[in-house]
């Protein structure tokens, strides 16, 4: 999924020096904001590669909230999933991501909640886990459910028809999503918001 999101912002990240010229997008994307996303994109395939290469699963990929129901006179204990048109391998964590973004940006929890929907979503995210028998690093879940994050964010926006804050603009980046990523020692690909919260 995220490579796939990644080809189609290509286009515009492209023309995103060109297009700064413009006083609207200049308003929408700050000379800061764009820099570091110049940034991200440039770096784009190690971080690909990076997220490519960890623990893989089957994953819904738009576990937006609509998309997730819970029946009555189950006990709050089962959730049933509808349009699994995305299904599909991703690293774990990944399938993570439209929940939170969804979240964020079709109204369901405040722009302002995020660090607190990041955190109980994600403790929830790496509890299930660990009941289901993983026993895994969550610092790699932590990263590919960031990567992810910062895609689902644009493309559920983009859907919702509305950006992720009333009043326009994208949320600022409380996350660290717009950070571009460094590599540590060996050759790690590190980005700043894939730490635990």
């Amino acid at each position: 999924m995220l490579r796939k999101e990644s080809a189609f912002f290509g286009p515009y990240l492209r023309d995103l020096p060109a297009a700064l010229d413009h006083p609207l997008v200049r308003q929408a994307c700050p000379a800061e904001q764009a820099t570091r996303l110049e940034r991200l994109w440039a770096a784009r395939e190690a971080l690909l590669e990076k997220v490519e290469a960890l623990p893989r699963t089957f994953c819904h990929l738009d576990a937006i909230r609509r998309n997730l129901h819970r029946p009555e006179g189950t006990g709050g204990t089962r959730t049933v999933a509808f349009d699994w048109e995305w299904a599909g391998i991703g690293a774990l964590g990944e399938d993570l991501a439209p929940l939170v973004a969804g979240s964020l940006c079709m109204g369901d929890a405040a722009a302002a909640s995020g660090r607190r929907l990041d955190a109980a979503a994600f403790t929830g995210y790496i509890d299930g886990l660990r009941d289901a028998g993983w026993r895994g690093d969550p610092a790699e879940v932590r990263f590919a459910y960031c990567a992810a994050l910062r895609a689902a964010l644009r493309a559920v926006g983009r859907v919702a028809g509305r950006p992720a804050r009333p009043g326009g603009g994208w949320p600022r980046d409380r996350l660290g999503l717009l950070r571009a990523p460094s590599w540590g020692r060996r050759g790690a690909v590190r980005h700043p918001a894939a730490r635990a919260p």
